[in-house]
């Protein structure tokens, strides 16, 4: 029986080892090839890269700490540490906590700040900012309420009771946390952002539109004839950019003349401009 349980946990033990490795070493190399695009192809290093280079750095002390866990036995159950090994994990599991605090935020800053690139209005940037100022006081909030958890911080491992002093209690203190970072998930700017952008761009679209191709009319309200062949010119044009986009085609590319064939329009028989295809 005390066989089976051994070998459950050092299953575990391989499978937390093995999961992290594996994650960690994705995300060191997706990192590095965002790096080298952005501060060497582009040239456009900003603190969006700077900052998940810090969450890397995190993880990767993360990763080193679960590696110093393994040989003080974690994943294993109680009975079969040496107290040796029990002091180690709890000194290890400290360390973790104040590095998954750091990895975790400042992945979100990361992404708050790429999302400060994208930001078309005033609102989404505000809201950005905030949602910035959050994480950073949550952060600092995190890791002192983990170092000061207990006082003297030594009761945090004296496991014979040698020490006088006191702990608060970290149970509590997880679920606030907890309920604290799904609060600000939902509450994020995300849901607004595609929107936001969509509206910005349609009304620079539509006032671009009515900038380059205005309406004239004469006293009457009619279209002016001096501008109708302009008019008529523009729409051609644009129904020829439509079919070739990504490609401006020159003034001597588009072929334009003018014809007299008769056309419907408010003025018969004046000269109207075709596109000859």
């Amino acid at each position: 029986m005390e066989t089976d349980t051994l070998a459950v946990d050092q299953r575990r033990q391989n499978e937390l080892i093995v999961t992290t490795v594996v994650f960690t070493s994705l995300s060191f190399l997706i990192v590095a090839i965002r790096t080298f695009v952005r501060a060497v192809l582009i040239r456009k290093f900003g603190p969006d890269d700077a900052t998940i280079l810090v969450a890397l750095f995190f993880s990767v002390g993360y990763l080193a700490e679960l590696l110093l866990g393994r040989e003080n036995g974690i994943g294993h159950a109680t009975p079969n540490l040496s107290l040796d090994n029990m002091y180690n994990l709890i000194k290890i599991t400290l360390a973790i906590q104040c590095t998954y605090y750091g990895a975790v935020n400042f992945i979100k800053f990361s992404i708050l700040l790429m999302y400060l690139r994208f930001a078309v209005t005033a609102a989404l940037r505000r809201a950005c900012y905030g949602m910035i100022g959050f994480h950073v006081l949550f952060l600092i909030v995190s890791i002192v309420v983990t170092l000061a958890q207990c006082q003297p911080l030594e009761k945090m491992w004296d496991l014979m009771g040698t020490v006088d002093g006191q702990c608060i209690n970290t149970t509590a203190f997880f679920y606030c946390k907890l309920t604290c970072t799904n609060s600000s998930h939902s509450s994020g700017p995300v849901p607004s952002s595609n929107s936001t952008a969509h509206s910005h761009i349609r009304r620079q679209h539509h006032h671009r539109h009515h900038h380059l191709y205005p309406t004239y009319q004469d006293a009457d309200g009619h279209p002016a004839a001096s501008q109708r062949e302009s008019r008529i010119a523009s729409h051609l044009r644009r129904r020829h950019l439509r079919h070739h986009r990504g490609h401006r085609p020159a003034a001597h590319d588009l072929h334009v003349h003018i014809c007299h064939r008769p056309f419907p329009t408010k003025h018969p028989g004046e000269p109207l401009v075709r596109h000859r295809g």
